[in-house]
């Protein structure tokens, strides 16, 4: 594991993603399989427009997805500090546009973390649970814990945070949604599924 200089992979991100309505970031690197996968220590980011944000509806197939716990933040005037909000449950599903065979996070960051769609499930009222269940039209679909993040919740909020500001990435509000990393494996999810996730 080691610290990557990303500065010019950012800036590369930022030039197709500067254009759209940011409203969320998902974040890379943050579970132990995708840090090792990776090999850097720190969190890697994708940006996510406002239309590819939706709420408890699956509308597509994805072939790939996962839980996530997304935080919602409240950025200052001044851009300098920030507020947790409040916290939910996320499926995040990546869309991989450039094959990153070898874990290149280079390749990775200049993909835009392969983002894709951010389906907002419901509010959590703390984030002190250990297991997650998802069950789609009443069947366990999978299974993940807490203990797959690499850093606490509140950690990857921060160092999301710093990276934003770092590389002057694009936010069209000061209020921005942070999907905070794979708690499960990935998973398929069809459109029209019924899906509930469940927390213990």
């Amino acid at each position: 594991m080691k610290l990557v200089d990303l500065s010019s992979a950012y800036q590369i991100q930022k030039k197709y993603t500067q254009k759209n309505k940011v409203i969320a970031y998902k974040v890379g690197a943050s579970n132990y399989r995708s840090s090792e996968f990776f090999g850097c220590e720190d969190i890697l980011l994708g940006a996510l427009d406002r239309d590819c944000v939706y709420y408890n509806k699956i509308l597509k197939d994805y072939p790939l997805a996962e839980v996530e716990v997304v935080s919602k933040i409240l950025i200052s005037d001044s851009g300098k500090e920030y507020e947790v909000l409040e916290h939910f449950l996320g499926i995040e599903c990546p869309e991989i546009v450039v094959d990153n065979p070898d874990g290149s996070p280079f390749i990775c960051v200049a993909d835009n973390c392969s983002a894709g769609d951010l389906i907002i499930f419901q509010k959590l009222d703390d984030i002190e649970f250990e297991i997650i269940s998802v069950y789609a039209d009443g069947d366990l679909l999978i299974s993940g814990a807490m203990d797959n993040l690499k850093f606490a919740i509140d950690d990857i909020i921060e160092r999301t945070f710093d990276l934003i500001k770092i590389h002057d990435l694009p936010l069209s509000s000061r209020e921005m949604l942070i999907a905070t990393g794979g708690i499960t494996d990935v998973f398929p999810l069809e459109a029209g599924m019924k899906v509930e996730i469940n927390c213990e």
